[in-house]
């Protein structure tokens, strides 16, 4: 993503020695886990309407993305050219209207979209197929796979779904790995305004790290897939790093005035 920075307001609070922190700035604030993060910058993204006929990167209202660097999560090297979908920490809060435009739908429609159908999961107990009709906000050109972990968050002012995932379009030769797997979060805020999103990288020591590893080797399989989605599933919350737990208590502290 390709926005304006500004430097983000960082309040201490707790031990001196593993603080937890607050980043807050342009309305928005956002209280990390401990350890998880060397530092947080909130970005600014200009409004990009959407161009008929084109890949809609970077299409949305103005909006805010929260990057969140850390030290790695993989010891994977990359050495030259690769395909595959490293990841990455950012959290994306997007307004769900924008009177700049005349019609939302029109000038967003992936965003229009996955708000009314993220509506229609929220509104109903957990489907079976949750996974499957789950939003993937912002755009990806990849589709998700594992999908293990997966939780609904919902707080006073947010709801929504958070899972465990990789990336994939069409099959790699190999499953999860700490090089891509990810905390991917989507979700609405209570008053309807914003559309809350995130993916998160999160690794697990019982993962290989890196997508050469032969223990990732994988035909990726129904069986394949489902057996390391119940394996994974089997493993506790506080395995990973960032604890998934640490992770959910983070996204229930976003606050959007």
């Amino acid at each position: 993503m390709r926005g304006l920075a500004f430097t983000a307001l960082i309040l201490l609070a707790g031990c001196a020695s593993q603080p937890q922190t607050t980043v807050a700035g342009h309305g928005l604030s956002l209280t990390l886990p401990k350890g998880a993060y060397t530092k947080a910058q909130v970005k600014v993204l200009p409004r990009h309407v959407e161009v008929p006929d084109e890949v809609p990167v970077d299409v949305g209202p103005r909006r805010w993305e929260v990057v969140l660097p850390h030290t790695p999560r993989t010891s994977m090297k990359v050495g030259g050219p690769r395909y595959y979908y490293p990841a990455g920490s950012d959290v994306f809060v997007t307004p769900l209207q924008d009177a700049s435009v005349p019609s939302y739908a029109v000038a967003y429609p992936e965003w229009a979209k996955s708000a009314r159908e993220l509506r229609a999961l929220l509104a109903v107990p957990q489907p079976e197929d949750l996974a499957a009709r789950l939003p993937g906000e912002p755009f990806n050109d990849a589709g998700r796979a594992l999908n293990a972990k997966v939780r609904r968050i919902e707080t006073p002012t947010l709801t929504g779904y958070r899972v465990l995932c990789y990336y994939r379009q069409g099959t790699a030769g190999y499953g999860a790995t700490n090089a891509e797997l990810t905390y991917d979060f989507q979700g609405l805020t209570k008053d309807g305004r914003y559309y809350v999103s995130a993916r998160l990288a999160v690794r697990n020591d019982r993962l290989p790290d890196s997508i050469d590893d032969p223990r990732a080797k994988s035909g990726e399989t129904v069986a394949e897939s489902a057996a390391e989605r119940k394996r994974i599933d089997s493993w506790s919350e506080d395995s990973f790093f960032p604890t998934l737990h640490a992770l959910d208590g983070m996204m229930e502290s976003l606050r959007v005035k």
